[in-house]
């Protein structure tokens, strides 16, 4: 076993990247807000492809959160993790309950009781350890159907 390679033969910096990866998942499950951040860049851009625009900077990520936790719930369920040097992706199940109503939440209307779940792959790019993006990725094949 090299000084590069764990003796599973995964880079040391990939398992690294993992392990910040879910840690950060762990604090967002929480509803740690706080340690969320802590995994973010100054500058983080979490790109939602289209559905509201992005949030540019870890403060505009933090506010929004801070809103949308008052609303509703969210637990992410990962799977099919891949990383590579400073990129990440996964397989998202995104499961969200509303509690208080937000009809003009940027996403779109959450009444509550609304009770939903999203999936799709996402990729994230580190910088130093910490998330500096993040984007659907292009890749929306499933799990199941990866060869």
């Amino acid at each position: 076993m090299s000084d590069a390679q764990t003796e599973h033969g995964a880079p040391v910096l990939e398992e690294r990247l993992v392990a910040r990866y879910l840690a950060y998942v762990a604090a967002f499950n929480a509803g740690d807000l706080a340690t969320v951040a802590e995994h973010l860049t100054e500058d983080v851009v979490f790109d939602w492809g289209g559905t509201m625009p992005a949030l540019v900077g870890r403060e505009a990520f933090t506010r929004f959160y801070a809103l949308a936790w008052r609303h509703f719930s969210e637990h992410l369920t990962v799977s099919d993790i891949r990383a590579h040097g400073d990129r990440l992706s996964a397989w998202i199940e995104t499961a969200i309950s509303v509690h208080e109503d937000w009809p003009d939440c940027p996403i779109r209307p959450m009444y509550a009781g609304t009770r939903f779940t999203v999936s799709g792959r996402m990729r994230y790019l580190f910088r130093a350890d910490r998330i500096c993006h993040i984007a659907d990725d292009p890749s929306t094949t499933t799990p199941e159907e990866q060869p």
